[in-house]
């Protein structure tokens, strides 16, 4: 059966506001709501304290944030902002290529990229979190949540002015990459099979990090690597396989999907390249038939 790919959208100035949920006859049925006012489109149930933050008042507040800090702070930069869900939820991208560090060991040259989160259905609270692109190749990559996130609750006192220091502390934070001990250098350091890392894309399926569709796909890009580099065999590559897949293959389409798998690969392969029972666990041959799971 065909997967329904949710459909996205650039055209994020929308206006949302928190109304009582009504009856069918019409009573106020003593739970709010979120309603774009441009569709109609109810977006989620809230609680009364509950505070709407509009999308063009947040990425207004990031731009202004950035022209503040100027071109000699960060450089130009690429904005991309995708909407989701039916407005629910908004992810802004920001790319800044002349913010670049070479990877200790591993070489790689990795620019900044910095994602705002916004949603009115209760999901996420407004959210900066940093991640790389690999900039032979424009693969999406993420850091860790502790490395790079930053969250403010959405309130009725939602106060944006934390904007500036979320973005700072991501700069920072990507500056890190340049220690010989940064997460990417320690999986490199971490070798694997060929046969290893099949297994690995195999146990994902079975623990639902991965759907089989993806499991395919990645693999296709593991046994075949297009890059010199990308031919040693070791858990850093892994993840240079998954997030080629991911970030051409599935982004395009289905950016969500694409932004929350790369998180979970990228998080699971950490484990498995610090913790000596992940690794075992996850390098074995799977005993069990792999079902297929739709993305």
């Amino acid at each position: 059966m065909a997967r329904t790919t949710q459909p996205s959208s650039s055209d994020y100035d929308y206006k949302v506001v928190m109304e009582d949920l009504m009856t069918i006859d019409g009573k106020k049925s003593g739970i709010k709501c979120t309603r774009r006012l441009d569709t109609g489109k109810v977006l989620s149930p809230v609680t009364k304290d509950y505070g709407i933050c509009q999308n063009a008042e947040l990425f207004d507040t990031v731009r202004e944030c950035l022209a503040t800090m100027g071109k000699d702070a960060l450089g130009d930069y690429k904005e991309e902002i995708h909407v989701v869900r039916g407005g629910a939820r908004v992810y802004g991208r920001y790319t800044f290529k002349d913010q670049q560090i070479k990877l200790p060991q591993v070489g790689d040259v990795m620019g900044l990229r910095l994602d705002i989160h916004n949603s009115f259905d209760r999901s996420c609270r407004i959210k900066t979190q940093g991640g790389l692109e690999r900039l032979v190749c424009l693969n999406g990559m993420t850091g860790t949540e502790q490395d790079f996130g930053f969250t403010k609750k959405h309130s009725t006192k939602l106060n944006l002015d934390f904007v500036k220091d979320a973005i700072m502390k991501a700069v920072d934070a990507f500056k890190l990459f340049k220690n010989p001990n940064n997460m990417y250098t320690v999986m490199a350091e971490k070798d694997i099979t060929q046969e290893e890392g099949l297994n690995i894309l195999h146990n994902f399926v079975k623990k639902n990090v991965i759907s089989e569709v993806h499991r395919e796909g990645i693999a296709q890009v593991w046994n075949n690597p297009t890059r010199e580099a990308d031919h040693a065999r070791n858990i850093y590559n892994l993840l240079n396989a998954s997030t080629e897949f991911l970030t051409h293959h599935v982004s395009a389409n289905r950016f969500e999907l694409a932004h929350v798998k790369t998180s979970k690969v990228t998080s699971r392969l950490l484990k498995i390249t610090q913790d000596p029972k992940a690794f075992t666990q996850f390098v074995e041959e799977p005993k069990e038939a792999i079902l297929t799971v739709t993305a």
